[in-house]
């Protein structure tokens, strides 16, 4: 199995991959990637750019070593993508039904927004792969091997919080998910895997944090940081345009309620078989979920105080909780005639997306 799922997800990543020539910010890519010294590079990163340094830093080595042709600028990206896929099949695996993952899989491996991030050279599979490795990390329930799993999640999020300042809201969302099953657990790992995680993302940020405040205050257009006030925070709410009002007020305490009621939900779930709801859920089902709803509600949450750059680029950290999700409703239908018509549903989806992708005039356009 964990051999149809390389061989899928790179052939995915693969397929057209050369069909387009670089846009304006692959081109950014290869002019960062070219610098003549790492020191260089993260330099003008620091001074010109709104990312952290990371995958320019690899594909400076990569490029180096294999030329920086649209292929071999792009081939990093696939790359990325495959393991994603790889690392969402080991993560059902640890749950111990090779059904979900290969189901999870191959949803992730069709989605059109996974196929425009493997062909796109940005550091946006890379971010999606370190997303399925949290995923792994919050999958692994055997406690076989605790202190590797603690030093894997330091390493983990030291590359989130270097590869993009969204990989921040992954590193939350799994110290809430490990706090959470550490209340209902009581087993000390579970916290320290959260804090070894977040550890790992504090030393990414003093590594990068003069560079960080330098890009805060070059890009003061797109990042704007609200007083403390009452009335500054409403200002640099999610929706900067509109001005402070009452609705607002309602949508942070809606926020804030959804967000409680989820963990605490999940928290319930964590422990047993199945919940019923409108139809119903089991744990790996909710686990998935979380993935999907923790990362939107804090990039909503965070919006309180930073207007972030939301937009389509979001979906990369949800990518991997959506096709788990999606694969666990399909392993644990209830009935045969369910999960044909879910995946059914899910397939002709897929397969839509697919073609409205490759049949635009430039990807970039259908994203």
């Amino acid at each position: 199995m964990l051999v149809l799922v390389f061989v899928v997800g790179l052939g995915m990543g693969l397929a057209g991959i050369t069909e387009e020539s670089l846009w304006c910010d692959e081109q950014y890519s290869k002019e960062y990637a070219s610098q003549e010294s790492l020191v260089e590079l993260v330099q003008q990163v620091g001074q010109e750019d709104k990312h952290p340094p990371l995958y320019y830093a690899m594909l400076h080595f990569w490029t180096g070593a294999f030329g920086s042709s649209p292929l071999m600028l792009r081939m990093p990206s696939a790359i990325a993508a495959t393991l994603a896929v790889i690392l969402l099949f080991l993560a059902a695996s640890r749950r111990g039904n090779r059904s979900w993952g290969l189901a999870g899989a191959l949803i992730l491996a069709f989605t059109p927004w996974y196929v425009y991030y493997a062909q796109e050279a940005r550091m946006y599979a890379l971010l999606v792969a370190l997303t399925a490795g949290a995923v792994l990390l919050s999958f692994d329930t055997s406690r076989r091997s605790p202190v590797l799993s603690c030093l894997l999640a330091g390493v983990l999020g030291l590359l989130l919080v270097l590869t993009h300042y969204y990989g921040g809201v992954v590193l939350a969302t799994l110290c809430i998910i490990q706090s959470v099953r550490y209340i209902r657990s009581r087993w000390p790992y579970d916290l320290i895997i959260g804090g070894c995680a977040a550890a790992g993302g504090l030393v990414g940020l003093l590594l990068w944090g003069p560079f960080l405040l330098t890009q805060v205050a070059s890009a003061n257009a797109a990042v704007h940081i609200g007083s403390l006030t009452a009335e500054g925070v409403l200002a640099s709410f999610a929706f900067p345009l509109l001005p402070p009002s009452p609705g607002k007020l309602a949508i942070i305490a809606g926020l804030a309620l959804v967000g409680v009621c989820f963990i605490v939900a999940f928290g319930r779930v964590e422990r047993k078989e199945r919940v019923r709801v409108c139809f119903t859920l089991y744990p790996a089902s909710v686990l998935s979920l979380a993935w999907v709803i923790l990362p939107i509600f804090l990039i909503a949450a965070a919006s309180l105080t930073v207007s972030f750059w939301t937009d389509g680029r979001v979906i990369a950290v949800t990518l991997p909780g959506i096709a788990m999700f999606l694969g666990s409703c399909v392993t644990f239908a209830e009935t045969k005639t369910r999960t044909v018509a879910l995946s059914v549903a899910i397939g002709l989806f897929l397969v839509a997306g697919q073609v409205t992708m490759h049949t635009s005039h430039q990807k970039e356009e259908w994203r």
